[in-house]
């Protein structure tokens, strides 16, 4: 083989190891995935017509109340049973109520061969995109439970000030249900709201306002004040 011919062998070899490196401009080289992608990486990857798995890793009820467009309830604790059914090279990003959530469940895919797998940096609590929410009905115990372990909630009293004066849930603000449309821009969309009148009534109406206006938790207190078995503030 002549000195020529030698040269030509090696530069095809070199050639051919960068492609399989992915640096070279074969279709088929390897793809960078990323480990985490931002709220707008996501839209961008949700509107490029490539085909995508939302994989919502939280609890069926977190997702059955609040959810992106198009996503599917798969629970990181049910894993092992729905990862069978997705294909291991389609896309995937895993969507928790916060970062760890989703990178759990990205660890946990890549550890059973998922190739191209992300999670969404900061979870719901980060995406600011629409949603699909229902408003979910809670009685006096189960808020005042949630209150009691410090959960992170707006309390808005729909009713009228002289109603809200005479006494009221300690925190609660004072916004009247007929004017939802001028008060909803004061609340912040990713955190929980219940809405509390004196029966249920009014504050079911406030509660689908918000719902309508893409808030991604909203609750509607049964009862109203008549149910609540907490303290009163006036």
């Amino acid at each position: 083989m002549s000195r020529r011919q030698v040269l030509g062998l090696r530069l095809c070899t070199a050639a051919a190891v960068v492609l399989i490196a992915g640096c070279g401009g074969s279709s088929d080289a390897p793809v960078i995935f990323p480990a985490e992608v931002n709220a707008a990486q996501l839209e961008g990857m949700m509107n490029d017509g490539k085909p995508l798995i939302l994989a919502d890793v939280r609890s069926a009820e977190e997702f059955a109340m609040t959810h992106i467009p198009g996503a599917v309830s798969y629970p990181l604790d049910r894993l092992p049973f729905w990862s069978p059914t997705i294909s291991q090279t389609a896309r995937i990003v895993c969507i928790g109520a916060d970062t760890e959530d989703g990178a759990s469940a990205r660890a946990e895919l890549k550890a059973r061969g998922f190739r191209q797998v992300c999670a969404l940096t900061g979870g719901m609590a980060h995406w600011d995109g629409l949603v699909q929410t229902t408003r979910q009905d809670i009685t006096g115990a189960q808020l005042k439970a949630l209150m009691d372990a410090g959960a992170a909630l707006q309390l808005v009293d729909v009713r009228s000030a002289g109603e809200f004066a005479s006494g009221h849930i300690p925190g609660a603000v004072n916004h009247p249900y007929d004017q939802v449309d001028i008060w909803a821009g004061l609340l912040v969309k990713q955190q929980a709201v219940v809405c509390i009148c004196a029966s249920g009534a009014r504050s079911r109406i406030a509660a689908d306002a918000l719902v309508r206006k893409q808030f991604h938790r909203v609750y509607n207190l049964l009862g109203g004040m008549s149910g609540w078995p907490g303290p009163v503030e006036r």
